[in-house]
């Protein structure tokens, strides 16, 4: 997971880790089909011993779901918490042969420096939007083209802004606006509370860093041959790009 100074979420926290992971663990069959395809859109044999850098890999279930598919797959997990990737040693105890640790803040150019690249793809999943500045994340998708091999790929489910204030309302109507997100369920410092009140309002319809159109444009401006949305549901979003 990935986080901005002036953000809510105290990923380094090891009780916040856990309070999150057990909220976010109850809800991962929300998302199950849509990580499932991230894994069989990478282009590689299902038997190769591909290498995977999983951005933000927090708990690890974007590791899990690779690892599903591509069981001899060899994965990077790269985080901004130790916290966080303590319980991803937990749920991967299994592949622990296969799997490499690494601590990285991707708000910053450098992140790549210590990872060993190139990789057959680069993951990630609700990840990037922590960063909230659209350009830290244009920035950031030449970076990730830089790590990956001719022909790698790059797959991120990520919340991305809605078309506009009435498709955003329509979204809230669909899905019922009793239930807020997780992490306002979780006791969190006051001074977090007090940080974020001070920050600039912002539209909730604009509260990622981007839209969809937005964020293909700067893949393909970051190098990726081709780019595309692959699965969409409200703003969780599952998109990327293939590097030539």
């Amino acid at each position: 997971m990935q986080a901005r100074a002036q953000d809510h979420h105290d990923w380094k926290s090891a009780d916040y880790a856990e309070r999150w992971v057990a909220d976010a663990t109850a809800r991962d069959p929300e998302r199950e089909a849509q990580l499932a395809l991230l894994a069989q859109l990478i282009p590689q044999p299902r038997d190769a011993a591909i290498r995977v850098l999983d951005m933000g890999a927090g708990y690890g279930i974007v590791s899990a779901a690779v690892l599903n598919v591509f069981p001899a797959a060899q994965i990077t997990l790269m985080d901004y918490s130790a916290a966080m990737l303590d319980h991803a040693r937990a749920r991967l105890a299994a592949h622990a042969g296969q799997l490499r640790w690494a601590l990285g803040d991707l708000s910053a150019p450098g992140w790549e420096r210590e990872l060993q690249g190139p990789f057959d793809a680069v993951v990630s999943a609700a990840v990037l939007h922590n960063l909230r500045d659209g350009a830290r994340v244009r920035a950031l998708y030449g970076e990730i083209a830089k790590v990956l091999a001719p022909g790698g790929a790059f797959l991120n489910l990520d919340h991305v802004n809605p078309g506009g204030p009435r498709i955003e309302e329509q979204y809230a109507v669909i899905r019922g606006t009793g239930r807020q997100g997780a992490m306002r369920r979780l006791a969190r410092p006051q001074a977090m509370d007090e940080a974020e009140a001070a920050a600039p309002a912002v539209p909730r319809w604009q509260r990622y860093p981007a839209d969809l159109p937005t964020n293909l444009a700067w893949l393909r401006e970051a190098g990726f041959a081709e780019v595309d949305c692959f699965s969409k549901e409200f703003q969780r979003t599952l998109f990327g790009g293939y590097m030539p």
